[in-house]
């Protein structure tokens, strides 16, 4: 009976199915011309772009109508639905989706990697992690879906409405801790808590749906998964950093690390708004490693008056410090304006909690400005242009699932730097290789401007010329991330001091 529904419900869609696969291949071809033509710049970006979300909304649209086609909500096919075994039913309906809606899916993501030179290993993996994350947080929930409902219209409002009421919802939540993990690298964590709650309340309702047909009762467990979901939103930033730290693939290599206030013990101010300054507290660190860099995933701070009065500064992220343990970083953190008076008067206790990465060297290499390259161990593989009309080297790179953090620096052949270096950070620790919004393969695009030396009776930095460019290269070293920590700093004579 498996199938034959199956056979069915490809009778009745395979229009569809072709419609969605090829829709998903034009934005495969789109993403690859666009970082592997010579690397030049195009508005084949922005059409892959749209392609990606056409086609999102074209897999969901397939698979409630797949769903629907034998609906359990209502009784127009109740004479379809009840004579065949309910297991058959469910099972045909998974089948039909895997093999026809992400299979094609699977195929372009290794078809685009395979295209783009990448080894097929890390493109394998890749592609294999974004299919069991779709089947997870986006299929399975919508067939779950697509079962409350009795037919397209009603699903599409449905969804819109749940959709609306979820957004609303996470809007109010926007300032909050739990908001700030889902902008840095353990926002995985809320997601993956997300998923699974969803998951099993969407287990419950296909179980309801499919043996027992209680649509209220499996409406009410829907509401319900959406209430949980957006409850996560709240879980204390230290108990989500607590589960990132149980992930570090060597918790004691950041033992050694400890922050220490930077010389004075002042501050600066750097900037203003209209209701808050930029406070910039010099701070140091201690233990690093040779090579090695901290990356800031938050700073939470405090300011302790003599009174007792605490007021709490703006929290900050995503910073990378130094890689020698003796340099001195600044923080840089918002303050309100009323607070540059007493800093200025008296001297008050500065509170600071830090959670920390530590991030180690990984795989170096070495490109040619004008050509193209691997990158890493064939996990990705980049093309570069110089472009003198705007004196800079367009670096466009496609890699098997996420794009790893990274150094990038221009040399001239004669060794001269064109800037400083560059370092780039996704801030994503997941262990999964890929996920739905990331994709099989993603995109690295980066320009590297070159600019030497004053010009006579010019402001501007004067470009370099073809001949100083000649043989340029692009260094890039990647980095991985070995331990999450916490620290806390305590300045208890903390003062406003003035910019040199």
């Amino acid at each position: 009976m498996i199938w034959h529904i199956f056979k069915k419900d490809w009778k009745l869609t395979w229009w569809m199915v072709l419609g969605a696969a090829l829709l998903y291949a034009m934005r495969v071809v789109a993403l690859s011309r666009a970082a592997f033509v010579n690397a030049r710049t195009s508005a084949e970006p922005n059409v892959g772009y749209v392609l990606t979300t056409l086609s999102m909304v074209a897999t969901a649209l397939l698979v409630v109508i797949i769903v629907q086609k034998d609906a359990i909500a209502g009784l127009r096919q109740d004479w379809l639905v009840r004579p065949i075994e309910r297991t058959d039913l469910l099972l045909s309906k998974l089948a039909f989706v895997v093999l026809l809606v992400q299979g094609p899916i699977f195929v372009l993501d290794i078809a685009e990697g395979l295209a783009g030179g990448l080894g097929i290993v890390h493109v394998v993996a890749a592609a294999a992690s974004r299919s069991v994350w779709t089947l997870a947080t986006m299929v399975l929930p919508l067939i779950a879906f697509a079962a409350l409902t009795r037919n397209l219209m009603e699903a599409i409002g449905a969804g819109f409405a749940v959709g609306l009421a979820f957004g609303l919802l996470q809007s109010a939540t926007v300032n909050t801790s739990a908001a700030i993990a889902e902008r840095s690298g353990i926002g995985w964590i809320l997601s993956s808590m997300q998923s699974v709650c969803v998951l099993l309340f969407v287990l419950a309702i296909l179980g309801l749906q499919y043996y027992r047909r209680k649509v209220i009762a499996s409406r009410w467990i829907c509401g319900a998964a959406v209430v949980a979901a957006f409850a996560i939103q709240f879980v204390p930033w230290q108990q989500v950093f607590a589960i990132q730290e149980r992930f570090s693939s060597n918790p004691g290599a950041a033992s050694a690390i400890q922050v220490h206030s930077g010389s004075g013990g002042g501050a600066d101010l750097n900037g203003t708004s209209d209701n808050q300054v930029f406070l910039m507290v010099p701070v140091m660190f201690s233990g690093v490693g040779l090579g090695e860099r901290v990356v800031e995933d938050r700073v939470s701070a405090r300011i302790i008056e003599p009174s007792g009065e605490v007021t709490r500064l703006t929290d900050a992220w995503g910073s990378v410090y130094p890689v020698s343990s003796s340099a001195q970083t600044v923080e840089r953190l918002y303050m309100p304006k009323e607070l540059v008076g007493p800093l200025k008067r008296h001297p008050v206790r500065m509170e600071m909690d830090l959670s920390l990465t530590l991030m180690k060297p990984g795989s170096e290499k070495t490109m040619p400005a004008d050509g193209t390259a691997e990158l890493g161990d064939g996990r990705g593989r980049c093309a570069l242009r110089t472009n003198f009309e705007a004196s800079q080297v367009e670096v466009r790179c496609r890699v098997a699932g996420k794009v790893p953090c990274a150094l990038w620096q221009l040399h001239e052949a004669t060794g001269k730097t064109g800037h400083s270096p560059r370092f780039d950070c996704n801030g994503d620790y997941s262990p999964w290789k890929a996920s739905v919004e990331s994709g099989a393969i993603s995109a690295v695009n980066m320009n590297l401007p070159f600019r030497f030396g004053p010009r006579i009776g010019d402001p501007e930095m004067e470009p370099a010329d073809e001949a100083d460019m000649k043989g340029a290269q692009v260094f890039v070293q990647t980095w991985e991330p070995v331990a999450h920590f916490t620290r806390q700093l305590v300045i208890p004579d903390f003062r406003l001091g003035k910019r040199p």
